[in-house]
C-alpha cells in the first residue's frame, strides 16, 4: 500500500515538473542557496560537535584517553583527527543527499530561493543522483565551474540541473 501511495505521489510530482517551464536557475539564486546551505550545515555541525565532544566533558567529566590524540606516527595525524575528518565528510554528504532525496530535489537553501534540482531530461532526482551530486561537490574548485555557462561540475557529472520553480 505504501508503495502504491509513493508511486502515485511520484507520478503527481513528475506531472507537475512536466508542466513547468524549464527556466534554469540564475547564478545569483544558486549562490544564495549555496550560502544558506553552507551556513545551516556549519551550524548543525557545530551543534553536533558540541553534543558529541564537549557536552560529555562538561556534564560527565569524561575526557578521551591521551592515546586518541597522539599522532599515529611522525608527521601523521591522530586517530581522533582522522575520524573527525571522515565524520565531517559523511555529515556533509548526508546533509545534501537526504534533503535532495526527501524534499524533491530541494535543500533548505533551494526552498528559500525557489529552485529545485531535476534530471536533465526531466524528472525528479533519486537517491543515487542526489548522492552523486553530493560527492561531486567535494571536488576542489567545483564552485568555480558554477560561474560558467555550463554550470558546476556536480550538475554536469550527475546529469542534473537546477531550475526555477
Amino acid at each position: 500500500m505504501l508503495m502504491a501511495i509513493n508511486q502515485h505521489l511520484t507520478e503527481l510530482h513528475l506531472e507537475d515538473i512536466e508542466k513547468r517551464s524549464w527556466a534554469i536557475a540564475s547564478p545569483w539564486a544558486r549562490a544564495v542557496s549555496f550560502l544558506v546551505d553552507g551556513f545551516l550545515f556549519y551550524v548543525s555541525l557545530f551543534l553536533l560537535n558540541f553534543m558529541c565532544l564537549y557536552l560529555p566533558m562538561f556534564v560527565f567529566g569524561y575526557t578521551p584517553p591521551q592515546a586518541v590524540h597522539r599522532p599515529l606516527a611522525e608527521g601523521l595525524p591522530s586517530i581522533f583527527t582522522l575520524l573527525y575528518g571522515v565524520g565531517c565528510i559523511v555529515a556533509y554528504l548526508l546533509y545534501y543527499t537526504l534533503q535532495e532525496t526527501w524534499l524533491s530535489g530541494q535543500t533548505l537553501g533551494k526552498r528559500l530561493t525557489g529552485t529545485e534540482a531535476v534530471m536533465v531530461g526531466g524528472g525528479r532526482i533519486n537517491f543515487s543522483r542526489a548522492l552523486a551530486r553530493s560527492i561531486c561537490r567535494l571536488i576542489p574548485g567545483d564552485f568555480i565551474f558554477g560561474l560558467t555557462i555550463r554550470g558546476p561540475l556536480h550538475d554536469r557529472l550527475s546529469n542534473t540541473t537546477v531550475i526555477r520553480l
